[in-house]
């Protein structure tokens, strides 16, 4: 593809899209996280006018996307997308990072001149304990959960924070137990896998985020963000 930039920018700003199957930002957002290799995390765009927005709204639904949804739906999506768009995966990958560096600042303009400033949020939280990543900060905009399904969602995503500190300190105490037995980088970094996979089989799941009687399936919302 001669002018890799050009095609993005035509596609997701030409291109008419059946909002009810794909929305343009889910597209824009799938384009993005496959250029930050986050193609299967959750994600939502968070917009400064959200922020001051007296309703709480906006906030629930950011957490309620990222929390909630299956990640292997965030996955298809991310491939309907390159696929409507004329894109693959391959191919962004194989970019040299200046140019991947240069559809990322384009990808995050046309989003702005289309729903206002802002930025895109990514929930790694639901894949390692080792990031700083993740949605916990939208619940501080949230108000008083007023239904039993907020509640919960508050509770589970509490639990998640407290888990989070207690992983990382324990890898930190293994880590110097490591160190004093003169143990190998290739050590560290077999102890961290370990406990990236004991974390997933805790929080991956979006089954994680619902309560009994919650209906799974309603939940799956496709990542999209909230509008400006």
């Amino acid at each position: 593809m001669p002018d890799i930039s050009q095609h993005i920018q035509t596609a997701l700003c030409q291109r008419n899209f059946n909002e009810a199957l794909l929305s343009r930002l889910s597209a824009c957002l799938s384009v993005h996280a496959v250029v930050c290799r986050a193609s299967i995390i959750p994600r939502v765009y968070v917009t400064k006018k959200n922020y001051t927005s007296e309703d709480d709204e906006w906030a629930w639904n950011a957490l309620d996307t990222c929390l909630r949804i299956d990640h292997k739906a965030v996955r298809d999506i991310t491939k309907i997308s390159l696929k409507v768009l004329g894109l693959s995966t391959k191919g962004l990958d194989r970019l040299d990072p200046e140019r991947q560096q240069e559809i990322l600042e384009l990808v995050e303009s046309i989003i702005q001149d289309g729903w206002g400033e802002g930025y895109v949020c990514y929930d790694e939280a639901r894949f390692t304990p080792f990031t700083s990543s993740d949605v916990s900060h939208l619940s501080l905009y949230c108000g008083p959960p007023d239904n039993p399904e907020k509640e919960f969602l508050t509770q589970r995503l509490h639990q998640r924070s407290i888990s989070k500190v207690k992983y990382n300190q324990q890898y930190a105490y293994m880590l110097r137990h490591l160190e004093r037995s003169h143990g190998s980088d290739t050590y560290a970094s077999v102890l961290k896998d370990k406990v990236d996979a004991q974390w997933q089989y805790s929080w991956l799941s979006h089954l994680r985020y619902i309560s009994e009687g919650w209906n799974s399936v309603g939940s799956i919302i496709l990542p999209g963000g909230t509008d400006a």
